[in-house]
């Protein structure tokens, strides 16, 4: 009697590894199907109230760390270009508009999932922004509710077809309504660089292929909005 604990602890050793490997077998299919499951499915996470993969949250981020590193230096050469004189420095830096507090904006982009971190970060900032997918729309939008500054890409799919210069083709509507309203274009670096002039000219604000420039050009920061 006295050897019976010995005998059930001695069992129990050997069944431990015994009930292991029983489990496994089992549960083996169910565990690899879990597996493959996570491997081909696509995490998804809400970013300025678009749906985003992983893959283009993190392409996001890549870009936004891109432009904000090339911001600094761009803001270190000027400076370092203009040190013996101020009056050229002032004179190449691009009138901000006068200090307003920035409330409403009417984002004009037919893939609007490209912006969803900067539309993120002006929702924190307690912006609402609307999403327009195409000129029309946005001349609805414009035409039914008051916003203090627009945001549109330049070249963009409307209706069958695209157009490389729509960005401009709302502008020049807007500025046939009206002449005050802030209107800044985000593209890409080359556009930006080669249409520069003609915005301008049309009306608009400015344009940029930068974030940080595009939030200075409408003059929109946590201390403009949130005063």
């Amino acid at each position: 009697m006295s050897n019976y604990p010995e005998i059930i602890k001695a069992i129990a050793t050997l069944l431990w590894p015994i009930i292991i490997i029983i489990a496994f077998i089992v549960l083996k299919p169910a565990v690899a199907a879990l597996i493959d499951s996570a491997k081909s499915r696509k995490f998804t996470l809400k970013v300025g109230g678009q749906e985003l993969t992983m893959e283009e949250a993190n392409e996001q981020q890549r870009t936004f760390l891109s432009s904000s590193q090339s911001e600094v230096l761009l803001r270190k050469k000027r400076t370092q270009a203009y040190t013996n004189s101020p009056d050229d420095l002032q004179k190449s830096v691009e009138k901000p508009l006068e200090d307003r507090k920035i409330q409403s904006i009417l984002w004009v982009d037919d893939n609007p999932k490209n912006n969803s971190d900067h539309v993120q970060q002006l929702i924190d900032m307690d912006i609402n922004v609307d999403l327009s997918l195409s000129t029309n729309d946005a001349l609805k939008r414009s035409n039914s509710k008051r916003y203090d500054a627009i945001i549109s890409d330049m070249g963009r799919k409307e209706g069958n077809k695209y157009e490389s210069s729509a960005g401009l083709k709302l502008l020049k509507a807007i500025r046939e309504s009206d002449k005050e309203i802030p209107f800044a274009i985000l593209t890409r670096r080359k556009t930006a660089r080669d249409m520069k002039n003609e915005v301008i000219a049309m009306g608009g604000t400015g344009i940029t292929s930068r974030s940080l420039e595009l939030f200075q050009l409408l003059n929109i920061s946590d201390d403009n909005n949130f005063a």
